[in-house]
């Protein structure tokens, strides 16, 4: 059985382009609850240090199990795809610059990025595309930076002369 939904107006679709990223921008997204499981789960299959994984080492070092850097950089991306560039036309990236976890993930914290367009520059070698220096700062429940880093993505240039 098909469901025949009719539409008098079409639903706008919102693209932005690099042209539409400016140097200086700053957006915040984010509610992301960290689970003690989620912690574990992740360890074990990508980052297995005891810290991680086990929780009477973790007691014993950090006062209880703490997030992979990995894993905290990985909730961070995912907060700034869905809330922040998920209207973004990208092209990919070239990854980042460099990351800095300057407090520890716990479970229960719960996560937030302020993103900041730093700079960009058109690509003459991909005349479709252009490189932006994104700075992302995670920060949890108490406003502590928790995670750092610049991300490089490539973003989709608008076609034409003026672009």
């Amino acid at each position: 059985m098909f469901i025949t939904i009719e539409c008098n107006e079409p639903v706008p679709v919102t693209r932005k382009y690099f042209e539409d990223f400016d140097e200086g921008l700053t957006r915040t997204a984010g509610a992301y609850e960290v689970t003690k499981a989620e912690i574990i789960e992740f360890g074990e299959r990508f980052d297995p240090q005891p810290y991680h994984v086990d929780e009477d080492i973790a007691e014993e070092t950090f006062d209880g199990l703490i997030a992979s850097a990995l894993h905290t950089l990985s909730i961070c991306q995912r907060i700034v795809t869905d809330n922040l560039f998920q209207e973004a036309v990208t092209k990919t990236g070239a990854g980042f610059e460099s990351v800095q976890c300057t407090t520890p993930v716990c479970p229960g914290d719960t996560l937030s990025v302020r993103m900041e367009i730093l700079g960009k520059r058109r690509l003459e070698s991909y005349p479709d595309r252009g490189l932006v220096r994104v700075q992302y700062t995670g920060l949890n429940q108490n406003d502590e930076k928790v995670l750092s880093t610049v991300a490089l993505p490539f973003l989709e240039r608008r076609a034409g002369p003026d672009s």
